[in-house]
């Protein structure tokens, strides 16, 4: 099947499009892994989840531009749109990815404390009725305890005593 070369710079161009956006994808791992700081076997599933993808899209982009003809300017186009990528838009993509993720960090832990603060507050309210009520309990426990136990250390002192006069 022959291809125009306006069809020929479409692929060439799509593949490069699918470059920059592998390129965004990596930034995005990049950015998720230097917030959560995961563990090597979860940074190794980042990494198959990354590469499956990747090949999805390249895949995806060789089948709907090209039909399915591999060509090795749509690999060329790839790499050198990833490249550009690299060298020109990473920095500014991080940035706003970092600066997404604190935002959205902000306002995930804004409502934590919006959803946890009756939680709190009724956390508070049964651990200080409980102490209102329990304390005095344990208090009066406590007297009677030590009273007790005089009591009873006196008895056995007299008791003792007793059974030495005789």
């Amino acid at each position: 099947m022959a291809f125009s070369i306006t069809q020929e710079i479409r692929v060439l161009l799509a593949s490069v499009c699918s470059g920059v956006f592998i390129g965004i994808l990596y930034d995005l791992l990049r950015t998720i892994r230097s917030c959560a700081k995961p563990s090597v076997s979860i940074t190794a599933l980042q990494d198959a989840v990354f590469w499956l993808l990747a090949t999805m899209i390249l895949f995806f982009t060789i089948f709907y531009t090209n039909n399915g003809i591999v060509r090795w300017y749509e690999f060329f186009g790839a790499f050198s749109g990833a490249f550009f990528y690299f060298f020109a838009l990473s920095r500014l993509v991080l940035y706003f990815f970092k600066k997404t993720t604190q935002i959205l960090l902000k306002i995930f832990v804004f409502f934590c404390k919006i959803l946890l603060t009756p939680l709190y507050f009724m956390y508070n309210i049964i651990y200080k009725g409980l102490l209102f009520i329990f304390v005095p309990i344990f208090k009066a426990l406590r007297r009677l305890f030590f009273f007790l136990r005089k009591r009873l250390a006196l008895e056995t002192k007299r008791t003792r005593n007793a059974l030495l006069k005789k």
